[in-house]
């Protein structure tokens, strides 16, 4: 039998996935983001560095907040800097 924490992470990640099954395309709304899922691969690959995604969507409050008071100050990029930036837009 699944256990209730087995189970609630099994939803999380479906969910997950099928956010990006529907998404129509990755979006670079923060400066310095890649704007195609494929551009990022290749970039962490050829850096050796692990990827960041960044979920969004056209309506999302706080994902403007986010990318306006967090990934466009220098704290923030100094902290993405070890990453490969990727926005993905899941407006449906």
């Amino acid at each position: 039998m699944i256990s209730n924490r087995s189970y609630l992470l099994l939803i999380t990640l479906l969910l997950v996935a099928a956010l990006m099954l529907a998404a129509p395309a990755l979006s670079a709304e923060p400066e310095g983001f890649f704007t195609t899922w494929d551009e990022a691969v290749k970039a962490a690959r050829q850096q050796d560095k692990p990827i960041y995604l960044h979920f969004t969507t056209t309506w999302c409050k706080w994902c403007r907040v986010i990318e306006k008071e967090t990934y466009a100050t220098a704290a923030g990029k100094k902290a993405l800097a070890d990453f490969i930036a990727v926005s993905l837009d899941c407006t449906v």
